[in-house]
């Protein structure tokens, strides 16, 4: 089963739609959305990469009214290879967690400013990482700023997510609340010390990080994540803690599987 998720605002989404049909991809038009993500003008050279792949749009409407539109029972019996960016998150681990068969995959934003061979680049990144059993997600080398000094090594499942669509998806009913003994990464932390310290008292209310292993946190302007930590929810040291995580840029990584991190070489990789 192929699905593609497209915004109805573009004209050039007309010929698109009727190309995905042609290939058996099912389309979900969001007519409410403003954006417009993963399809785009190249489509017409892309269209002829064999890569099977559910394309996504960035999900401004409730996360519900896409699985009742699409069924979730079907979802369960369909085996999908995935990969969506961190506007897509409470979305892309439902998939993941569903049936631990499906291959689903967080990496680079992709989308309508993206250049046809940075497009290109990412479809093969894809494809190459679906052939592959060792991802390297980050290390200190290309990464001065990520900071190993608050974990043990450790490995656990991954558990991704943009941390607005997290909040959010707690709230909805397919929102899976099993974390034990995964290690959290949060992505699209605010700028604001104010709204940090308020949605993760939110989290924390919900018992989000009750059951988890570790977290890795993403670097955000204007805060240093490690100092508001110690400061405002010590109780959150008990963890294995990474920060200053810079997020993807031509990076991939499987999500709901296992990921390893190895404070000693100061790198986070995963072995599939």
């Amino acid at each position: 089963m192929k699905l593609g998720l497209i915004n109805w605002k573009h004209n050039i989404n007309e010929s698109i739609k009727n190309s995905l049909v042609e290939k058996g991809i099912r389309v979900v038009e969001d007519k409410k959305s403003s954006t417009y993500e993963a399809l785009n003008e190249q489509w017409e050279s892309l269209k002829k990469r064999s890569i099977d792949i559910l394309m996504l749009s960035t999900m401004e409407r409730d996360f519900n009214f896409f699985l009742d539109f699409l069924n979730p029972k079907k979802f369960k019996k369909n085996v999908f290879r995935l990969v969506g960016d961190f506007s897509t998150t409470t979305f892309l681990n439902y998939l993941a967690n569903i049936n631990k068969d499906n291959k689903v995959i967080i990496g680079p934003v992709f989308n309508g400013l993206t250049s046809e061979s940075e497009l290109f680049e990412i479809y093969d990144d894809f494809a190459r990482i679906l052939s592959t059993d060792s991802i390297e997600i980050d290390a200190k080398d290309q990464n001065n700023a990520l900071d190993f000094s608050s974990t043990e090594n450790c490995s656990g499942i991954l558990t991704a997510w943009n941390i607005y669509d997290l909040l959010n998806a707690l709230n909805t009913d397919y929102f899976n609340t099993i974390l034990k003994g995964k290690i959290l990464l949060l992505d699209n932390l605010p700028t604001n010390k104010v709204e940090l310290r308020t949605i993760l008292t939110a989290l924390n209310q919900k018992k989000v990080f009750s059951n988890v292993k570790g977290a890795i946190f993403a670097k955000t302007d204007g805060i240093d994540v490690k100092e508001f930590i110690s400061a405002d929810f010590t109780e959150l040291e008990r963890l294995n803690l990474v920060y200053n995580f810079a997020g993807f840029s031509k990076k991939y990584v499987y999500l709901n599987k296992e990921i390893i991190i190895d404070k000693d070489q100061s790198v986070i990789i995963q072995k599939i």
